[in-house]
C-alpha cells in the first residue's frame, strides 16, 4: 500500500482503501518542501506519524470532501526519514492527488 511519489513530477493521484481510517504511507521525493493534498468527493485525514494499513497517528488534520489542503514540511520530524506522510479515509473509498512543490 506504501506510495513513492514520483521522483520528477512530485504528484500521485488516486483512491485511497474502502476501510475508514486506514492509513496509506506516501514517500515523498527528497526535493519537495510542501506537500498539497486534494479531498474529492469523500473526507480525508492527513497526518505525519502513522503506518501503512493501519491507524492514522492521534495528530492528524481534516481534510473536507473537494477541499485542498498545504502543509510546509520542511519542520516535519519526518522529514529526514524518507519524508513519510499518511492520507487516510473518513468513510470509504475516497479519491485524492497529492502534489510536491520545491522550495
Amino acid at each position: 500500500m506504501a506510495t513513492t511519489v514520483d521522483k520528477k513530477f512530485g504528484v500521485d493521484r488516486g483512491t485511497l482503501s474502502a476501510t475508514p481510517d486506514e492509513s496509506t504511507e506516501f514517500v515523498l521525493p527528497a526535493w519537495a518542501t510542501e506537500v498539497s493534498v486534494r479531498a474529492g468527493a469523500a473526507a480525508l485525514k492527513f497526518a505525519f506519524e502513522g503506518t501503512d494499513g493501519g491507524a492514522l497517528g492521534a495528530h492528524y488534520i481534516d481534510i473536507d470532501a473537494n477541499q485542498t489542503i498545504e502543509i510546509d514540511i520542511r519542520m516535519s520530524a519526518n522529514r529526514q526519514d524518507g519524508r513519510l506522510v499518511y492520507v487516510a479515509s473518513t468513510t470509504a473509498a475516497a479519491a485524492y492527488t497529492l502534489v510536491c512543490e520545491p522550495e
